[in-house]
């Protein structure tokens, strides 16, 4: 196993490396210099290749290729529109290997420029070759002659005849590298009318050129194609070294030079995710290499009790103990080094082949894992030939302290307890298992780190905490199963059957003799159960991260008018439902300095539907949950008379308030919100003010009543104003009606403040012969000195008051908020009072664990409000979270994706589960690994269990004749033998599960670091898949109870008197 751990490891690099450089671009897995500063002469190009050159030799060596010149040169202009009409620019090119990388459709590539060609008047002449559908564009054909001149600066003319029409062979191979279009179309200049032209050339022909352009720098490119098969030798920090490396080396070489590449980038990303992800496999390591240790301890006990006549005649006729370990050292040497030498290459079949099996069929498709056998196999194989070795050895040579005589007696007696509880070593274990335990949670359950800069710092000692944990459990069991199975004797020997407590009774004559079978079903039960647990929960994790990331199977970012794109997609068959939503930051209180958190807007009614929501989450369903920020009867629209010209407010002050002006905010039939003004608020008695509804387009809906001063939030003037009937007037017929009374309160509330809710909005008794008709109250709105950007006013909510919204757990403490009391948030710089009807811990797509918080709301609602300070919802709202009927997934992706814009980024739900899954590092982080820990406890079970019935047949040899003998029958001596078996199976089993359940969340707790450190988000629930655990279980019992039965139907077949004859 030790022997394949650097092959399984230098495997998963490879793959993790290929998987990296088939998501990357051409440009992305090769690297890419650019210049802007050479001057126009091959001299200075030829120059600087020979420095990046070099510097490729000296950093990458046998990985690059020699670079590849992409040169452009400066802009030229046509100085003949009288024969070229349709363009202005050119720009002349030289780009190596171009001519083996297109195919000419018409005439020939471009040749060696020379001064006598036909065409030929004055200057240089050389020759180029164009794109088809670029010279189809500008109207050139090939054996024109073009006429260009630099179009900043002065030079002399350059002739080019176009040799050649060419298509690219591919546009998007590795060959252009992404250049395909800045090369084969340059943009043209500001100011120049027409298009411009590329035009390839051959070095010479560049080179006669640019001369006439030399003091002009160019456009210079140069492309080191990368080794694709070498790379995946390396492992991702060593990408990124050289690609580092590279990078510094050739900033000093040639100054100004950028090193376009994404090998930094992903490779960094994929090292990160490496160390996160293998820290399952360290961590299932350490408890395997537990076991096996153990089951060595275990299997060299027995083989030196089995030893023990053979060892006190050798001490007896004078072997020492030197020789002795010679002996039993050389003897076990050949034993262990036929596997330490064959195991390196028995592993990279192994791994090979596992390739094969269902945990990596993401990966390989059902092939084999990529693996080649690595020297350091070797190393490892020999470390843990050693190890065994000297396992094996010395509790045979220290069983061989004292004589012939000293071992019978010894022999005779009850088995002892073991040195390590003598000496209290299990107490130091235990000790230092709990300070590791205790370390790993106070450091969070952190074995790496992530500093502030990025750094990863690895604690390799708290790796060994789940498996210290998991022995020292087992030790204690060893303290208390002697007293404990003592006890029980002693209540069955009065009240049990006689074959039960016989049983019993042998278990507790020699509780150290069977201890170490029950400890190795602890540890195995334990181990397998924390696989269990972690690979399912894990895998869970994994899936779960993605639903509560996602939102929806569909999530659409950046969708303008996603208000107007849920009505066209709720058209299509394929869409189950959709609800858009608006994402923006707010900041809690009036001034700059409060607690910021998230906002998250949603059509309540639909978003239900879309989401996943986890019952953890809140103690509510996400139905009930969304109930609470959209309850509450609808508020009917004040429109206004369609006839309606003009709007009119009867208001009265006592207060002299300069530059106070009264406002209204309307909303017209397309939507669009205006904000009116009826001019200033002059004091005295009650009067009628009005503005014209001039150009807003009916029907005019009524928002609110504002009053405007010009002055900061805090230096407002304080006072009051009497409002009452709001009328619509049309100005043609003189025609008015009354469209607010103020008779009742119809749930108008006041606009918050920078001074909070200090303006109160109350309904007081009308004295008669106020405004257009008599009623019976009028409106009185107090304001103190705060406001927001000068506005107070009055506006209808449908709650009644505050906005209500559900606030995260962690921005509720921060900000000190109260359920169902409000307070005052600035989103989009304006005030806006919230309640918070409920607080949760997780919503979807949302992160409670940064230092802001989340707040969700109804978007309807919020549009509402947004809209009625003046404001605009709808440029606000541009996500989408849409649902789609599982069979037709595809069906729906293209749907969607008919009505967007180019802009909007669009997530896939399966797609990245998908990847999740058959993420190289995932696969065997946490799916494969769980696959061999099983396997191997399951053999390491069995092998011990072997052991222990060799040890436990010598033992049962005596036993049987001294039970036989005091009249037991032949059925009662098999329940007895059968008996002791199953209870320290059931014992051994049962223990071992509730240990590793224990263990198992400080376990994956460990393991479910994202790759930047970070807790997972939703944080996992411990879930064990038990069906292999159980089959494991079934296959063990079934070998021990085969076992068993074969053995003692064997004794239990002898004659008496061979049973009682003593052994020779």
């Amino acid at each position: 196993m030790l022997g394949g751990a650097p092959a399984y490891l230098k495997t998963l690099d490879r793959v993790g490396v290929e998987g990296v450089l088939g998501d990357l671009r051409p440009i992305g897995k090769n690297l890419v210099v650019t210049n802007d500063a050479v001057p126009s002469r091959l001299s200075a190009v030829n120059s600087v290749t020979g420095e990046i050159d070099q510097t490729s030799a000296t950093v990458l060596g046998d990985l690059a290729s020699p670079s590849r010149r992409a040169l452009r040169s400066p802009y030229h202009r046509n100085v003949d529109p009288l024969t070229i009409e349709n363009w202005s620019l050119a720009r002349f090119v030289l780009m190596d290997g171009f001519v083996d990388n297109v195919q000419f459709v018409s005439g020939d590539p471009p040749q060696t420029p020379v001064n006598n060609q036909t065409g030929a008047s004055t200057g240089i002449v050389a020759e180029a070759a164009i794109l088809e559908s670029l010279a189809e564009d500008l109207g050139i054909s090939r054996g024109e002659t073009l006429t260009l001149r630099l179009a900043f600066g002065a030079s002399s003319a350059v002739n080019v005849i176009i040799s050649g029409i060419f298509v690219p062979d591919d546009e998007l191979s590795d060959f252009w590298m992404g250049l395909g279009g800045p090369m084969l179309r340059p943009e043209p200049l500001p100011g120049f009318g027409g298009g411009a032209a590329g035009l390839f050339m051959t070095e010479e022909g560049f080179g006669a050129v640019a001369l006439e352009a030399a003091a002009t720098p160019m456009n210079a490119t140069w492309i080191v194609n990368l080794d694709q098969v070498g790379l995946t030798d390396l492992k991702a920090r060593e990408i990124v070294d050289i690609s580092e490396k590279f990078e510094a080396r050739l900033d000093q070489a040639v100054p100004g030079s950028l090193v376009i590449t994404g090998l930094e980038r992903a490779f960094g990303a994929l090292d990160r995710r490496s160390v996160f992800a293998r820290i399952p496999m360290f961590l299932m390591a350490t408890i395997l290499i537990t076991i096996v240790i153990y089951y060595l301890l275990m299997a060299a006990g027995v083989l030196s009790g089995r030893r023990r006549d053979e060892i006190g005649i050798l001490r007896s006729r004078g072997v020492s103990l030197t020789q002795m370990t010679r002996l039993y050292g050389l003897e076990a040497a050949i034993l262990i080094g036929i596997p330490v030498l064959l195991g390196p290459f028995i592993s990279v079949v192994l791994i090979s082949q596992s390739g094969r099996i269902p945990p990596f069929d993401g990966i390989t498709g059902g092939g084999t894992l990529p693996v080649s056998l690595e020297w350091n196999q070797f190393l490892f194989s020999l470390a843990a030939g050693l190890v065994a070795l000297a396992v094996l050895v010395v509790p045979t040579v220290l069983s061989g302290v004292g004589n012939i005589v000293t071992q019978l007696r010894n022999e005779a007696r009850p088995t002892g307890s073991p040195f390590f509880q003598r000496y209290f070593l299990d107490a130091v274990l235990v000790t230092l298992a709990g300070f590791l335990v205790w370390e790993l949670s106070a450091s969070g359950n952190e074995v790496i780190r992530v500093d502030e800069n990025g750094g990863l710092s690895t604690d390799a000692t708290l790796f060994f905490a789940p498996a210290l944990a998991l022995l020292s459990l087992s030790l204690i069991f060893l303290r208390v199963f002697p007293p404990v199975i003592t006890g029980m004797a002693t209540l069955l020997a009065r009240f049990g059957p006689a074959w039960a407590a016989i049983a019993v009774w042998r278990l507790s004559r020699a509780p150290y003799f069977y201890a170490p079978v029950v400890l190795l079903l602890m540890l195995a039960s334990g181990l397998a159960v924390i696989a269990a647990t972690l690979s399912s929960t894990l895998q869970d994790s994994a899936r779960e991260r993605v639903l509560y990331d996602s939102g929806s199977d569909i999530r659409i970012e950046s969708a303008r008018g996603a208000i107007d794109i849920v009505e066209s997609l709720k058209a299509f068959p394929s869409v189950r439902e959709a609800s858009a939503a608006m994402r923006v930051r707010g900041e809690i209180g009036t001034g700059s300095e409060g607690p910021e958190f998230e906002l998250l807007a949603v059509q309540s009614d639909r978003f239900t539907d879309i989401a996943w929501f986890r019952p953890d989450f809140s103690e509510f369903g996400l139905t009930d949950l969304m109930k609470t920020v959209s309850s509450g009867s609808a508020l009917e629209p004040l429109f206004l008379p369609a006839s309606a010209t003009e709007l009119g407010i009867w208001t009265q002050t006592d207060d002299d308030i300069d530059f106070l002006f009264l406002w209204a905010t309307v909303r017209g039939g397309t939507g669009i919100v205006d904000t009116i003004t009826f001019g200033p608020v002059e004091k005295g008695d009650w009067r009628l003010q009005t503005t014209q509804l001039e150009g807003i387009i009916t029907p005019i809906e009524l928002l609110s009543i504002k009053l405007f001063e010009p002055a900061g939030d805090d230096r407002a003037t304080a006072g009051s104003i009497l409002l009452d009937d709001v009328v619509a007037i049309d100005s043609g017929t003189g025609d008015r009606s009354v469209v607010i009374n103020f008779d009742q309160s119809d749930r108008w509330t006041t606009f918050p403040t920078s001074e909070g809710l200090d303006a109160v909005f109350t309904l007081v008794q009308e004295s008669g012969g106020i405004g257009d008709e008599s009623g019976t109250g009028i409106g009185r709105l107090s304001f103190g000195r705060g406001s927001d950007g000068g506005v107070r006013g009055i506006y209808r909510s449908a709650s009644g008051g505050a906005l209500p919204v559900i606030v995260s757990s962690t921005l509720a403490a921060n900000a000190s908020i109260s359920p169902n009391v409000p307070f005052i948030a600035k989103l989009s710089g304006s005030l806006t009072p919230l309640v918070a009807v409920e607080v949760v811990d997780y919503f979807p797509t949302l992160d409670p664990n940064t230092d802001m918080g989340f707040v969700v709301a109804d978007l309807d609602r919020l549009s509402d409000y947004i809209d009625l300070k003046g404001g605009l919802s709808t440029s606000l709202i541009d996500e989408l979270f849409v649902g789609v009927a599982p069979e037709e997934h595809d069906q729906a992706l293209a749907d969607i994706n008919s009505v967007l814009s180019i802009a909007a980024r669009v997530s896939v739900r399966r797609d990245q589960q998908n990847e999740s899954l058959v993420d190289p590092l995932s696969v065997a982080g946490w799916r494969g690994v769980g696959l061999i820990a099983g396997i191997t406890t399951v053999i390491v079970v069995v092998l011990g269990y072997l052991t222990y019935l060799q040890a436990y047949s010598g033992k049962m040899s005596t036993e049987e004749a001294f039970v036989r003998s005091i009249g037991f029958s032949r059925i009662n001596y098999i329940a007895t033998a059968a008996g002791e078996h199953i209870f320290l199976g059931f014992i051994g089993i049962v223990l071992g599960i509730a240990a590793g359940l224990a263990i198992a969340g400080l376990a994956v707790n460990v393991c479910t670091r994202t790759s930047s450190g970070d807790e997972p988000l939703p944080p996992f629930i411990l879930a064990t898949q038990w069906e292999p655990v159980l089959l494991g279980y079934v296959l063990i019992g079934a070998i021990a109870v085969v076992s068993v039965v074969v053995l003692t139907v064997r004794y239990s077949r002898r004659e008496l008197h061979e049973a009682t004859r003593l052994e020779e």
